[in-house]
């Protein structure tokens, strides 16, 4: 696995090239898409997924990279047996996220869009405004904010409510201030859940497993690395990393 400090860039590739990486060398047979698990059962020495698809897949170990607000709302439902949801002190920032935020056309402004992140009780809200009262609203904050009257309207506003995704529910992970007290909470997220002989059942990974630079897509990758160097390890299997 890199180490800590080494630098990622995705410059003009995108997200996917990601994927294209991880993919590369797996059999596409190996490959299911679209497939939603809704449970994973552990209660046996061999581990049974289903999906809503009704398919089921036999498997020794599983890895759950799901989100954090996934896993808060499903976790009493996803697994048998039964686990404890993951503590409140961490939560999923159930933000509408503006993918290039509110634009503006207007010469003095040096950049053409404001990107904007909002948590909290202003999410629902925020979620049932049209994006006209939205503009409206968002750019009389900006002029009280920056004692501005002369701040433009934006001319359009572009948007996901992540909190609404059902696979999603929520964007990326935050500490609470309780989870700040706690000694590295991200990584009591990533605790396994270990079989007899310390077999190694239902791992986790995902950004809000990673200690230090959780809330990003390198703290996602890098967890996955993680708990697939822990199953090769626990497995006596050579990879060439």
């Amino acid at each position: 696995m890199p180490a800590e400090g080494t630098e990622f860039t995705l410059n003009k590739y995108g997200f996917k090239k990601i994927l294209e990486v991880i993919k590369k060398g797996v059999p596409s047979a190996k490959l299911h898409l679209n497939r939603e698990v809704k449970k994973i059962d552990y209660s046996s020495e061999k581990i049974v997924t289903l999906t809503t698809t009704k398919e089921k897949f036999d498997c020794s170990s599983v890895i759950v990279t799901v989100s954090l607000g996934y896993l808060k709302k499903h976790s009493a439902t996803l697994f048998t047996p039964h686990i404890p949801p993951p503590s409140s002190t961490m939560g999923p920032a159930s933000s509408t996220v503006f993918g290039r935020g509110l634009t503006f056309d207007v010469t003095p402004w040096s950049r053409k869009a404001v990107q904007f992140w909002f948590s909290g009780p202003a999410i629902e809200a925020i979620g049932e405004m049209s994006d006209e009262k939205l503009i409206d609203e968002v750019t009389e904050h900006l002029k009280k904010t920056m004692k501005n009257v002369t701040v433009p309207r934006a001319k359009k506003v572009v948007r996901h409510t992540w909190y609404r995704d059902p696979l999603v529910l929520g964007s990326y992970s935050y500490l609470t201030p309780n989870a700040v007290a706690l000694k590295e909470p991200n990584l009591k997220l990533a605790q396994p859940i270990m079989g007899k002989h310390g077999r190694l059942l239902v791992q986790f990974a995902g950004e809000a497993t990673h200690p230090t630079i959780y809330q990003t897509t390198i703290g996602a990758f890098l967890s996955g690395r993680r708990e697939a160097e822990r199953l090769v390890r626990e497995k006596g299997i050579k990879w060439n990393n």
